[in-house]
């Protein structure tokens, strides 16, 4: 026997909208310049990346664009079967549901949220990089080269308008 408890009967409606909350590269940072790398190493996250240089010409937003094409960051993301991240979602809304008072939680929410995005490219979920960028890079780990992009990643509010709040 199964016990749960269906969230749909006991939210309402507007509870949900307020917490509405999108993921990727915001508004603010999608201009920012991406950073030409060096040939020297750093840690990151559990693994190498390289260290910035000087200010290339591609925007963050462009950087992103691509990737998303090469990728599909975005949409794997939500698709990914099992993906552990979406429980931790679910916990951390009723939680805020529970007392929207606490601001704590509305930022568990976020990161709940942004780690849906973040933590498949930390656990190596795309395909690996050509070999020839491999031996540029000096490592293989995909979608994270001096992490300027994967730091970029956040989670915000959106209103009804689908703008930030």
């Amino acid at each position: 026997m199964q016990l749960f408890i269906d969230a749909r009967k006991i939210i309402n409606k507007e509870d949900l909208e307020r917490y509405d909350a999108g993921v990727g590269i915001t508004a603010r940072d999608f201009g920012k310049p991406e950073y030409i790398a060096k040939n020297k190493l750093k840690s990151y996250a559990g693994g190498p990346a390289r260290v910035a240089g000087r200010r290339s010409k591609k925007t963050i937003g462009r950087v992103a664009g691509y990737l998303e094409k090469k990728y599909r960051w975005v949409e794997h993301s939500a698709d990914t079967p099992g993906n552990k991240e979406l429980n931790e979602i679910a916990k951390a809304l009723l939680d805020c549901l529970a007392d929207p008072r606490q601001t704590d939680l509305k930022q568990r929410y976020l990161n709940a949220c942004r780690a849906v995005v973040r933590n498949p490219i930390l656990r190596k979920e795309y395909p690996a990089n050509k070999i020839s960028v491999a031996k540029r890079k000096k490592f293989n780990r995909s979608l994270i080269d001096t992490a300027t992009f994967f730091k970029t990643i956040k989670a915000e509010f959106i209103n009804k308008n689908g703008r930030a709040k």
